[in-house]
């Protein structure tokens, strides 16, 4: 096992005894003669494991473990001192989080299996954050995974809700003007609308329905591509085709008070494709019917 242990006592004998103890093994080993240095070395090279004296000069191990939390705080903290400095040792596990306590002096063999012990937990407590952190993380997809269904759930929802009233006008209204004024006031909340245009070709012939008087321009536009097979913008309006057997039967004109979410868009654009055809196709069939009956009576007379 690879770990990174930090040794602190101002005796140097005790440093040079641990280095003899460690030499052999596979950690990196860190030695600093006081709290002070200690400090200085963590603040340039976290580790996984502190341990350190309780009698010290100028920086007590109490104080040095305390301080350290704030410099290296994941660290796993263990007491090397003497069994005269209980009292001081009860205080650094209280404000310094000690782990465990090593008696001076110490028995290589238990010294060596509490090393392996710290660093080893240490390595669980970074397996567990890095888990809950993965946790956290699949926790927060999931949630916007669900508020994104329930958002596209909300939209087809009114989508669907849409087409049924628009389904129903064709059925119950045999005016397309009329038709037509109350498709304004359902299409009108899909998207804000300010402004409604269907332009309707009928050989040289354009009839425009508008909620409001469209500019000259636009209706220019509109009678320049009523063949126009798919979706563009003149100016603030986005013009919409409205296809029925790869026949573009009309254009639909729009403004809208706010910029519509590409996915609302979707939905009103499938909407309105879907529905005003079938309703513009009965209508195209009602206008052209006196020139169908007059060809046929032509025919007719031949005969």
């Amino acid at each position: 096992m690879c770990g990174r242990v930090l040794f602190v006592d101002d005796e140097q004998n005790v440093l040079s005894a641990i280095k003899r103890m460690f030499f052999d093994s596979e950690y990196q080993l860190f030695f600093a003669s006081s709290g002070k240095e200690g400090l200085s070395l963590l603040s340039d090279t976290p580790v996984d494991v502190i341990v350190s004296d309780m009698r010290m000069p100028e920086m007590d191990g109490v104080e040095f473990l305390k301080l350290s939390r704030d410099v290296c705080p994941e660290a796993i903290r263990i007491v090397l001192s003497g069994q005269a400095e209980i009292a001081n040792i009860m205080d650094s596990i209280n404000f310094g989080a000690v782990w465990r306590y090593i008696a001076k002096p110490w028995n290589d063999n238990d010294m060596k299996i509490t090393i392996h012990n710290a660093l080893d937990l240490h390595q669980k407590n970074q397996e567990r954050k890095l888990l809950l952190s993965e946790l956290a993380e699949k926790n927060s997809e999931l949630l916007a995974l669900n508020e994104s269904l329930e958002l596209k759930v909300a939209q087809r929802t009114k989508a669907i809700n849409t087409q049924n009233q628009l389904l129903s006008l064709i059925i119950q209204e045999t005016e397309i003007e009329e038709f037509f004024r109350k498709s304004c006031s359902i299409l009108s909340p899909c998207v804000g609308c300010e402004n409604l245009i269907l332009s309707l070709t009928y050989g040289d012939n354009t009839v425009l329905y508008h909620t409001n008087e469209p500019p000259e321009s636009l209706k220019n536009t509109l009678k320049e591509k009523c063949s126009q097979t798919q979706p563009f913008h003149k100016d603030d309006y986005t013009i919409l085709p409205l296809i029925k057997n790869s026949s573009t039967l009309g254009l639909l004109a729009f403004t809208t008070t706010n910029k519509i979410p590409p996915e609302e868009y979707d939905q009103f654009e499938t909407t309105v494709r879907a529905i005003f055809p079938l309703a513009l196709s009965q209508h195209k069939a009602v206008m052209d019917a006196p020139g169908m009956i007059s060809t046929l009576d032509d025919l007719l007379t031949k005969l």
